[in-house]
C-alpha cells in the first residue's frame, strides 16, 4: 500500500490542532482498513480563499451512492455492511462530522464504487496577522 501526503505550501487554520489531527487520523485509519494491498491513500491540504481544505482519498471499494447521504450517521455503514466491508464500530465518521462542525467547518464525501472514496474537510483559514507600520 502507498500512503502519500501532498502539502505544497504551509496551510494554517484557526482551530484546535488536537481535534484536526484526530479528524485526519480517523479518516486515514478508515482508509487503511478498507484499502487492499497495492492500493493508495493520499492526504492533501491546500488553501482555498478564506478556507483550508484537507482531503483523504483512497482506492478502496468505494461507497454506494444510496449510502453516501448517510455515511456520517452513527453506525450507518456498520449496519449497512453486514460483514461485507471492513468497518470499525461505526462511530468514527459521526465523530468526524461532529468535530469538524464544532471547528466551524464542513466535511463532505465523494465516492465511486470500485474506484475509491475522498473525504473533504473545509475549515476556516487563519486570519492574516495585522501589518505593522514603521
Amino acid at each position: 500500500m502507498t500512503l502519500t501526503a501532498d502539502v505544497a505550501t504551509a496551510v494554517q487554520v484557526e482551530s484546535d490542532a488536537h481535534r484536526v489531527r484526530q479528524v485526519v487520523s480517523n479518516l486515514v485509519q478508515n482508509a487503511l482498513r478498507v484499502t487492499n494491498a497495492g492500493g493508495r491513500i493520499g492526504v492533501s491540504a491546500r488553501a482555498e480563499g478564506s478556507t483550508a481544505v484537507i482531503e483523504v482519498a483512497d482506492t478502496g471499494p468505494g461507497i454506494e451512492g444510496a449510502d453516501l447521504p448517510h455515511v456520517f450517521e452513527r453506525s450507518y455503514l456498520w449496519r449497512a455492511s453486514k460483514g461485507t466491508r471492513r468497518v470499525g464500530t461505526g462511530l468514527g465518521l459521526a465523530i468526524v462530522r461532529e468535530l469538524v462542525t464544532a471547528l466551524g467547518g464542513r466535511v463532505t464525501v465523494d465516492s465511486i464504487v470500485g474506484r475509491g472514496t475522498t473525504f473533504r474537510i473545509v475549515l476556516p483559514a487563519r486570519a492574516p496577522a495585522p501589518v505593522k507600520h514603521a
